[in-house]
Protein backbone atom coordinates (compact mmCIF):
# COMPACT_ATOMS: atom_id res chain seq x y z
CA UNK A 1 0.00 0.00 0.00
CA UNK A 2 1.42 3.36 -1.03
CA UNK A 3 0.63 6.55 0.82
CA UNK A 4 0.37 9.98 -0.73
CA UNK A 5 0.19 13.25 1.15
CA UNK A 6 -1.33 16.38 -0.33
CA UNK A 7 -1.95 19.72 1.27
CA UNK A 8 -5.10 21.34 0.01
CA UNK A 9 -8.04 23.39 1.17
CA UNK A 10 -11.74 22.64 1.18
CA UNK A 11 -13.45 25.43 -0.75
CA UNK A 12 -16.66 27.21 0.25
CA UNK A 13 -18.71 24.63 -1.71
CA UNK A 14 -17.17 21.76 0.24
CA UNK A 15 -15.07 20.52 -2.68
CA UNK A 16 -11.53 19.21 -2.41
CA UNK A 17 -9.15 19.41 -5.36
CA UNK A 18 -6.21 17.01 -5.53
CA UNK A 19 -3.16 17.32 -7.78
CA UNK A 20 -3.18 15.22 -10.94
CA UNK A 21 -1.57 11.86 -10.16
CA UNK A 22 -1.91 9.12 -12.80
CA UNK A 23 -0.91 6.48 -10.22
CA UNK A 24 -4.30 6.97 -8.54
CA UNK A 25 -6.48 6.66 -11.66
CA UNK A 26 -9.12 3.92 -11.47
CA UNK A 27 -8.12 2.90 -7.93
CA UNK A 28 -10.16 2.84 -4.76
CA UNK A 29 -8.73 5.05 -2.04
CA UNK A 30 -9.34 5.85 1.61
CA UNK A 31 -9.36 9.50 2.48
CA UNK A 32 -8.58 10.79 5.97
CA UNK A 33 -9.11 14.47 6.70
CA UNK A 34 -7.03 16.04 9.46
CA UNK A 35 -7.62 19.71 10.13
CA UNK A 36 -4.64 21.88 10.85
CA UNK A 37 -4.56 24.13 13.85
CA UNK A 38 -4.20 27.77 13.10
CA UNK A 39 -0.80 29.03 14.10
CA UNK A 40 -1.11 32.43 15.63
CA UNK A 41 1.75 34.80 15.14
CA UNK A 42 2.15 37.04 18.11
CA UNK A 43 4.66 39.60 19.13
CA UNK A 44 6.36 39.51 22.46
CA UNK A 45 6.20 42.74 24.39
CA UNK A 46 9.40 44.26 25.73
CA UNK A 47 8.46 43.41 29.31
CA UNK A 48 7.78 39.76 28.41
CA UNK A 49 11.13 39.59 26.62
CA UNK A 50 13.00 41.00 29.62
CA UNK A 51 11.19 38.68 32.02
CA UNK A 52 12.03 35.71 29.84
CA UNK A 53 15.73 36.50 29.50
CA UNK A 54 16.52 38.16 32.81
CA UNK A 55 19.20 36.33 34.70
CA UNK A 56 20.64 34.85 31.50
CA UNK A 57 24.04 36.30 32.36
CA UNK A 58 23.54 35.72 36.04
CA UNK A 59 27.17 34.99 36.97
CA UNK A 60 28.58 38.00 35.13
CA UNK A 61 29.22 41.16 37.14
CA UNK A 62 27.64 43.66 34.76
CA UNK A 63 28.64 46.78 36.69
CA UNK A 64 32.27 45.66 36.71
CA UNK A 65 32.14 44.92 32.98
CA UNK A 66 30.67 48.40 32.31
CA UNK A 67 33.39 50.03 34.39
CA UNK A 68 36.18 48.17 32.58
CA UNK A 69 34.67 49.03 29.20
CA UNK A 70 34.42 52.73 30.02
CA UNK A 71 37.96 52.81 31.44
CA UNK A 72 39.38 51.25 28.27
CA UNK A 73 37.30 53.51 26.05
CA UNK A 74 38.44 56.76 27.67
CA UNK A 75 42.11 55.87 28.26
Amino acid sequence: MEAYKFQTKINHKGEIYLPINPNLYEKEVDIIIITKEEQRKFRTSAIDFVNKWEGFLKNVDIEDAKYKYLMEKYN
